[in-house]
């Protein structure tokens, strides 16, 4: 009976912990989206289409819910989509990918880099983006559109 009782007592706490737990998360006026828990990594996640003017991705995001870390591995499918951002400034040698339609309908966006830790680009990230005069890719990008 006793281990019933003990059973019961922590069966709330489980789930207390369990709801805590953020998958998406707001730091330096952007959203991420954690990737793993484990390996601590996070992407830039959808951002509210009033976001405009020039924008800074860190290699670090912190989420004060949790009080972690994350490595900002990536931009997510449709992250800054319709957005009236004009540029966008990467931290060095963290984010691999730019994910599907990530910077599509971005009509103010006039030029990028992508940094040279990216190696794959994702269908329609640059579509419509009407201001866009030079969008520099590095050799490491071995894949685009896949």
């Amino acid at each position: 009976m006793r281990k019933q009782g003990l059973f019961i007592l922590l069966l709330p706490m489980s789930f207390c912990s369990m709801m805590r737990a953020q998958t998406s998360f707001t730091y330096g006026g952007l959203n991420y989206t954690v990737l793993s828990e484990a390996d601590g990594t996070a992407i830039v996640g959808k951002q509210d289409a009033s976001l405009s003017g020039d924008v800074t991705i860190r290699a670090t995001a912190y989420d004060s819910s949790t009080e972690l870390f994350y490595t900002v591995v990536a931009v997510g499918d449709s992250a800054f989509l319709d957005t009236k951002i004009t540029s966008v400034t990467f931290p060095s040698g963290v984010i691999k990918s730019i994910g599907t339609s990530a910077f599509m309908n971005c009509t103010k966006l006039s030029s990028f880099t992508i940094p040279s830790s990216v190696t794959s680009i994702g269908v329609d990230a640059f579509k419509s983006c009407s201001s866009l005069t030079s969008v520099t890719i590095p050799n490491s990008v071995t894949s685009i559109g896949d």
